[in-house]
């Protein structure tokens, strides 16, 4: 009898031993309890005799929890700490880049590193989750999503899934393709985390991004641009973005959009990651380049580009730069906007500074009233011109051009298959009084209040007619820029010169070839031999390294305003 008990007592310590040796196998070497998405396929579940997926699972356990645990501030906030945005940035961009902490480009005034407070710090991060009633043994579900043909936002999601795991919450990856992903899900507020770009340079796409008055669900034919997917609702913001509007002073602006930043960051809506690069290389024939980036389209700053001293020229040479461009054609057409090579030919009554302002370019004065009630113009401009700008062949630019540029715009809008992104507040212009050789006014239907925006461009009156519309013949175009148009073939160059008649700084560059190509390849294949100097490169790190190491060339870096960042949805979820 005796012996039989100690048999069962070490046959009972046998079992109890291998038990615990079978539970260390679903322990990591910390003995923290492994979870992941494949220890989940692994566990095979059953419920009522049938077998679960992971996935199956995930979601079962996802829906025993609150439905809107993302309304907790002490778990938004354990998130943005548990996110390690450098090491994103890092295996992103190998050092050429490095985190964000604003919705704005670092470099403009209404930058703010409002984000900086939210370091990488685990502990921290596993004591609001804690806070909040969640950790390693009361995990958390939640699902990200972003489009499925982005290799670097999947690297994003493996990485914020691996850092969240580590603090007690489990993440289910989701990629759409593109339509699905925006119609489907972050219109309809159909996530819990999401990634996309955020695209944020003026006042109205504050407005539109973060206004509770911007939520899509309330969007109407008089509430467009209902974007604030992320269905955050702040009476702060909402009152500083009214105040915003309100003024045209850029620091005052400036400080708003600051304001609202911190707003942001303290609710933990967004999390900024990193801004959208331009880059571009050139070989030793330039000493020095440079670009500006506003809008997230970039100008070739060409009056800020040196010549290499090396260069041994005569008096009787002109300097020549070759630049190339990753196209089948130059589009100068294509709306007339501010970009590249329209930047080089025309010039408008204003420009847009990078914080937002206008500065005066061909206009000098300008009387208006302003509309008591809503503080913003009213429907009447008067603008006067400068004396002495001149059109390339030296005549003078009038309000004549003026008008004709209106008429020209406003005929292609009508057909609407032409200049689809023309800003829509033309329509608005009910026409055109010229009052002198050099002042007109402006008579809007309705009050415009960025009118300043208009007219980026202005054409010589009559120098295309009705036949030029599909093509433009580019060598009949009448600059008023830095440049003219010496020639132009559809194999693959355009030749500029030297404008004698404009009206700002002259270049140092006298001639300046573009190549154009769509092929990238062969673009950066002529950039190697030296057969163009100056190339807009793709944001590729291993590219980048080979370029500066092998052929010796200097890249230009600038950060855009497009915002890489992890969204939260904070839509009420019904159930």
């Amino acid at each position: 009898m005796i012996r039989t008990i100690k048999h069962l007592l070490l046959i009972t310590v046998f079992f109890t031993v291998f038990i615990l040796i079978l539970q260390s196998c679903t322990s990591d070497d910390l003995g923290l309890p492994i979870s992941s998405n494949s220890s989940l396929e692994t566990e095979a579940q059953h419920q009522n005799g049938n077998q679960l997926t992971g996935e199956e699972f995930f979601l079962q356990m996802k829906a025993k929890q609150n439905k809107n645990p993302l309304s907790n501030i002490d778990i938004r906030k354990a998130i943005f700490h548990a996110v390690d945005r450098s090491r994103i940035a890092e295996e992103i961009f190998n050092g050429y880049n490095d985190i964000s902490n604003s919705i704005f480009a670092e470099g403009t005034i209404f930058w703010d590193p409002a984000w900086a407070g939210y370091d990488y710090d685990l502990q921290k991060a596993e004591e609001l989750l804690n806070k909040a009633g969640f950790g390693k043994d009361n995990p958390l579900y939640l699902t990200i999503r972003a489009v499925d043909n982005s290799s670097s936002r999947k690297l994003i999601e493996d990485i914020i899934k691996e850092d969240l795991e580590k603090i007690g919450i489990n993440l289910w990856i989701y990629n759409d393709p593109p339509k699905e992903f925006y119609q489907n899900h972050i219109y309809n507020g159909d996530f819990d985390l999401g990634l996309w770009s955020l695209y944020i340079c003026s006042d109205k796409d504050i407005e539109n991004s973060f206004s509770s008055g911007k939520i899509p669900s309330m969007e109407t034919g008089e509430n467009t641009s209902c974007e604030n997917f992320y269905w955050h609702s702040n009476t702060g913001i909402d009152d500083a973005i009214v105040r915003m509007a309100s003024v045209d002073d850029p620091e005052a602006k400036s400080q708003t959009a600051r304001e609202i930043q911190d707003i942001l960051a303290n609710d933990a809506v967004i999390l900024p990651l990193y801004s959208r690069l331009f880059v571009f290389a050139y070989d030793d024939e330039l000493e020095s380049a440079g670009i500006r980036v506003l809008e997230d389209k970039f100008f070739y700053s060409i009056e800020d580009w040196t010549p290499s001293p090396v260069r041994e020229t005569t008096e009787e040479e002109i300097t020549e730069i070759r630049a190339g461009y990753c196209a089948d054609s130059i589009d100068i057409s294509n709306g007339f906007g501010t970009y590249f090579i329209n930047d080089l030919l025309f010039k408008g009554l204003w420009k847009k500074n990078g914080d937002g302002s206008y500065s005066p370019e061909l206009a000098e004065e300008v009387q208006g009233f302003r509309d008591e009630l809503m503080d913003f113009p009213g429907n009447n401009i008067s603008i006067k011109l400068k004396e002495d700008i001149y059109w390339q062949d030296g005549t003078p630019i009038t309000s004549e051009d003026i008008v004709y540029t209106f008429e020209y715009f406003r005929e292609f809008m009508e057909e609407k298959k032409y200049f689809s992104n023309l800003d829509e507040d033309y329509s608005k212009i009910k026409e055109i009084n010229i009052i002198g050789e050099k002042s007109f006014t402006v008579v809007f239907e309705e009050p415009v209040k960025d009118w300043k925006k208009l007219f980026p461009q202005v054409l010589k009156k009559d120098q295309f007619s009705p036949a030029d519309h599909d093509r433009l013949p580019y060598t009949m175009l009448v600059s008023s820029g830095p440049y003219k148009v010496a020639s132009y073939d559809d194999s693959g160059e355009m030749v500029l010169e030297i404008n004698e008649y404009y009206h700002n700084k002259v270049p140092d560059i006298g001639r300046l070839i573009i190549r154009f190509d769509p092929d990238i390849n062969n673009l950066i294949a002529m950039l190697k031999e030296g057969e163009i100097n100056f190339l807009s490169i793709p944001v590729d790190p291993e590219l980048m390294k080979t370029l500066e190491e092998e052929n010796g060339m200097k890249l230009l870096i600038e950060k855009g305003n497009l915002v890489e960042h992890l969204a939260l949805s904070l839509k009420p979820k019904e159930g």
